[in-house]
């Protein structure tokens, strides 16, 4: 069965939803069956929603463009990304002086006015390191953040994007979390062990954020988060007390949903979208 059958004979399921991208609407800038008839319906309907999402290299307005490009209505006040907390984030842990060295896209400090270098050479002036995701030379920026941590593992570690792996055509591409722990693995080699701070899905700051921006009187278990991976959508939807719906056009096969445990156990699995 798709989301959308199910929505068909149950229209009143959920009042509000949140909705992944990559995986569960996208597969690299191709819609996925269904993705633009549900943000239709949702508007025909007047449901509330937002496009829940870990990409942390790009703005709400070029996300809202990639959907859009692809036939999805979107704007920029439907984006909810990960990285939306992170000066609250920063601020909680006493970090937001900090000078970060950031691997990635520069937006989102810039736009938060965080204070960062991207020159390998400047890590040593940094108070951090901050994996933001987007195009890089992951080559250079491994060696001096390995080097910089075995020299001072007790640098705050920033990863505002907690997936591991990402789905496109053909395959998948490696996301913050995975690169960083490409670096851990070799640090826990040496016996030095380093806990990052993450704030995206499955994260619960990530999903306080978002509750708040629906209308009042929303109740969070009467929202749908929907998407295709158990250890950031489901997980994440679980835990903050949402329902949970996955897909099977990204990271996750039947056997695998129907078998998961815990708070990765989807409450509902879908073929598709459409």
């Amino acid at each position: 069965m798709t989301f959308l059958d199910f929505l068909s004979r149950d229209p009143s399921r959920f009042d509000a939803m949140l909705l992944d991208l990559d995986g569960t609407l996208l597969l690299g800038d191709e819609p996925l069956p269904g993705a633009a008839e549900l943000i239709a319906l949702l508007r025909r309907n007047r449901t509330p929603f937002f496009f829940l999402t870990n990409n942390c290299s790009n703005t709400s307005g070029e996300i809202a463009a990639r959907l859009n490009a692809a036939g999805i209505e979107a704007y920029p006040e439907d984006i909810a990304g990960a990285a939306a907390p992170l000066r609250e984030e920063l601020a909680r842990k006493g970090w937001e002086k900090l000078r970060f060295f950031l691997i990635g896209s520069a937006t989102f400090p810039e736009l938060l006015g965080l204070r960062y270098a991207t020159d390998p050479k400047r890590i040593g002036e940094c108070g951090g390191i901050l994996f933001l995701g987007g195009l890089h030379d992951w080559r250079t920026s491994f060696h001096a953040v390995l080097n910089e941590l075995m020299k001072r593992p007790e640098l705050p570690v920033v990863i505002p994007n907690p997936d591991r792996l990402n789905p496109v055509k053909g395959g998948v591409t490696l996301c913050p979390l995975g690169q960083f722990e490409l670096v851990r693995f070799h640090l826990r080699e040496l016996g030095i062990e380093i806990r990052p701070l993450h704030m995206g899905k499955p994260c619960p700051a990530v999903y306080e954020h978002v509750l708040a921006r629906f209308p009042a009187g929303t109740r969070r278990e009467r929202v749908a988060g929907v998407g295709d991976f158990l250890g950031s959508d489901i997980e994440g939807a679980n835990r903050a007390g949402l329902q949970s719906a996955v897909v099977l056009t990204g990271l996750t096969d039947r056997k695998t949903a129907e078998t998961a445990e815990g708070f990765r156990r989807p409450g509902f699995i879908f073929d598709s979208i459409g």
